[in-house]
């Protein structure tokens, strides 16, 4: 019986032994969409962190507003260069349990040469945090790995 129990901590403990976050954007000529899904204990932890309190006891909707402005802020899009940023505007598509998924659909200015991708989300929190990524453009796909050594990424169109 003591074996199962530690056999089950253990899966725990290595399920979660990463700190990872995930999405799919695809980029048109006009516009930019997505959707990003981050573990909850580890998007709790930033939000707490980044407002320096816990928001778990908002009301659900001032929490999700919170937590769509920390992700404005450490998730960003960029049009040639760093001078011209595309705003997103997230909402919740999902909240699983575990994990939670925002989506987002920004227009693009007009006559661009690339788009760059600046995720820094839970960054701060952990060294080994991966910002995975998916990125559709036209009939291309390339996955990014976003990390803190590496939080960008420059699409060209």
């Amino acid at each position: 019986m003591l074996g199962i129990l530690i056999s089950r901590m253990l899966l725990v403990c290595v399920f979660h032994a990463v700190h990872i976050s995930y999405g799919d954007i695809t980029i048109s000529q006009d516009s930019i969409k997505g959707s990003l899904t981050f573990f909850k204990d580890d998007w709790a932890k930033a939000t707490e962190h980044w407002y320096r309190r816990s928001i778990s006891t908002e009301a659900k909707v001032t929490q999700d507003q919170m937590e769509c402005e920390y992700l404005k802020s450490h998730v960003r899009f960029w049009v040639d260069g760093f001078s011209e940023p595309i705003i997103i505007t997230p909402r919740v598509k999902e909240d699983a349990g575990q994990s939670v998924t925002y989506e987002f659909t920004s227009g693009i200015p007009a006559q661009h040469k690339r788009i760059i991708i600046d995720s820094r989300v839970d960054l701060s929190e952990y060294s080994d945090q991966m910002n995975l990524l998916t990125v559709k453009l036209k009939d291309e796909t390339k996955n990014l790995v976003l990390t803190n050594d590496n939080p960008t990424a420059t699409i060209k169109l």
